[in-house]
């Protein structure tokens, strides 16, 4: 692995690492073939005796977390005496899940992506240090090819399922691409153009077949537009710097919007990411204020997750947020160098 992806050792004073120290003693170690379960004792969200919503199954940091595991000791050797750390993520930025429980990360400082096989166990990197300048956003259409935004460039990569660039999407004007998504209903990429205050959307052939949005506060129009999702008909669109979430239908027409700017429970001070549930509950990451939170379809408040550090349900500079069919939300923790793992429970509202 190359040097650019070995992760700094670094010591963290928290509850999390007395905790660790007291499994130096006991010769404390994760159970062989278990990943991403929830335990007796893992953090629940919100708190007893309210009824518990979110729980968290883990995170994965590197390769290594895919192996069957290893005591504290063994894990705190390893880092006093330098060993390396393969495949250790350096800033994730965006991320998907594929039905065949494929985890696809971008490493944007590391221009690489890092796959990471939940099901096998099995862990590949897919170096972009010749093709992309700083990688951000992925996506996968219904053939498995990947698409990854390179703001820099302002081309989106197309890639096959090893890597190998098959494809640059460009446009004259397609700015600055970050976030992406792909629709199923209509086969088009939906693309964040965040310096030209729009989403552009693109057939698989590349061609610009849809755009909408433009600078302004007006309803429907864009400021810094950043994170998307497509659920139901519907492309939900961070609007960055308005400190909103905005709903539209595939053709780009405005159906609605929620969230201002404020520091009170529902406001917004840099929302980047959004991602639907299976009760079609509406997540929005923050990343000034390092949480999620839930929506209803109609923008109520339903619940807050997370803040500042380093322990389960806390962040650092969170980048982007992915739910799956079956309710898993996986966030991109960006400065903490690791992806958060939490599985949303059944439940009204």
């Amino acid at each position: 692995m190359a040097n650019s992806l070995i992760r700094p050792p670094r010591i963290l004073l928290s509850g999390t690492a007395a905790l660790a120290l007291c499994c130096l003693a006991a010769g404390c170690a994760t159970a062989p073939g278990v990943i991403l379960t929830a335990g007796e004792n893992s953090p629940v969200w919100p708190a007893p005796p309210l009824e518990p919503r979110i729980v968290a199954l883990g995170q994965l940091a590197m390769s290594e977390d895919l192996l069957p595991g290893k005591s504290f000791w063994e894990k705190l050797t390893a880092t006093v005496f330098g060993a390396k750390q393969p495949g250790a993520l350096v800033t994730p930025h965006g991320l998907l899940v594929t039905g065949d429980q494929e985890m696809f990360v971008v490493d944007s400082a590391g221009r690489c992506i890092h796959r990471f096989g939940l099901s096998d166990r099995t862990y590949t990197c897919l170096p972009l240090r010749e093709i992309a300048q700083a990688p951000v956003g992925v996506a996968s259409d219904a053939q498995n090819r990947l698409y990854v935004t390179d703001p820099p460039s302002g081309a989106i990569l197309v890639l096959d399922r090893e890597g190998a660039l098959i494809a640059r999407i460009t446009a004259d004007e397609m700015l600055r691409p970050t976030g992406i998504v792909f629709s199923h209903d209509n086969s088009l990429l939906y693309v964040s153009d965040t310096a030209g205050h729009r989403v552009l959307a693109f057939d698989t052939a590349g061609q610009l077949r849809r755009k909408f949005g433009g600078r302004g506060g007006r309803p429907g129009e864009l400021y810094y537009p950043t994170g998307l999702c497509v659920r139901d008909g519907k492309v939900y669109v961070c609007d960055s710097f308005n400190f909103r979430v905005q709903a539209f239908d595939l053709n780009g027409g405005f159906i609605g919007s929620f969230g201002e700017e404020g520091d009170r429970p529902g406001n917004f001070s840099l929302p980047n990411a959004v991602a639907v549930d299976a009760a079609r509950r509406v997540w929005v990451l923050d990343a000034r204020f390092e949480n999620i939170q839930a929506f209803d379809s109609s923008g109520r408040l339903l619940m807050a997750l997370g803040h500042e550090g380093t322990g389960p349900g806390q962040f650092w500079l969170p980048r982007a947020l992915y739910i799956g069919p079956d309710n898993r939300m996986f966030v991109s923790d960006s400065y903490n160098r690791r992806v958060q793992v939490f599985q949303i429970l059944p439940g009204d509202g």
